[in-house]
């Protein structure tokens, strides 16, 4: 691999020779796709504008258009960040071939937002949203439903959601985002232990699951008052087209 090929896509990780010296600068990128709900692409780019890359993959393969969830400017080999990522998230990788992973994209940007680079993801996501047509936009509107949003919803910090398969499993609502494990029985959960700790959502109930990908939470937790988590939801932003 030449690594100063300009222009050259290099999403697909090379094996670096012994020696060699570190990529030079690129792109790595989390995006997700309304027509794919719970699943993320974290890949790289050493395109001028990572914009273009992501608007390459809206092709007859896929319905509607991708979206931004984080771009950073890596300049110190991002090939070795793609594939660290790649390595931490592979019992998630749907495809071992493809860059698609079942997991929330709060997770790889975590670990991005660790690193030495430069966000760039509101330069990048409004250049992605300029290029797209009027009919690309309804498209992906169409799809997409809101992530969760706990205040948004109308549960404020210290609101309890119950485990509907164990009463004995609750959580508080921490923030917009994140609940806290309340409590949960000392056995039986995979070494999982109520404290100060924050989640989301998703990955707790994998964990609960016993899964090793995420799933959409919503119908297996309840509100105290026996509310179903997935009726508040969509009573707030309607059912699922």
């Amino acid at each position: 691999m030449n690594p100063n090929v300009a222009g050259r896509d290099i999403t697909e990780p090379e094996n670096q020779t012994p020696g060699e010296a570190p990529a030079h600068s690129g792109y790595v990128y989390v995006a997700t796709n309304p027509a794919m709900p719970g699943v993320v692409k974290i890949g790289r780019t050493t395109q001028d504008d990572p914009q273009s890359r992501i608007s390459s993959l809206f092709n007859t393969s896929v319905p509607v258009p991708f979206e931004m969830e984080y771009a950073a400017s890596v300049n110190n080999d991002p090939a070795a960040v793609e594939q660290a990522l790649h390595k931490a998230f592979a019992p998630q990788r749907v495809h071992p071939k493809r860059e698609f992973f079942e997991i929330a994209p709060e997770q790889p940007i975590a670990i991005l937002q660790l690193i030495n680079a430069m966000d760039i993801t509101e330069d990048v996501r409004a250049e992605v949203d300029a290029e797209q047509s009027p009919a690309d936009r309804r498209a992906r509107e169409r799809l997409r439903r809101p992530r969760l949003d706990f205040v948004q919803l109308g549960l404020a910090p210290g609101t309890r959601l119950v485990y509907v398969n164990d009463d004995g499993v609750q959580v508080e609502v921490a923030d917009e985002r994140q609940v806290r494990l309340l409590r949960i029985p000392d056995d039986g959960y995979d070494g999982l232990r109520a404290g100060d700790d924050l989640w989301h959502l998703s990955p707790l109930t994998s964990r609960l699951l016993g899964l090793d990908r995420n799933v959409a939470p919503t119908r297996y937790w309840r509100s105290e008052d026996g509310r179903m988590f997935n009726d508040i939801y969509n009573e707030v932003h309607g059912p699922a087209n």
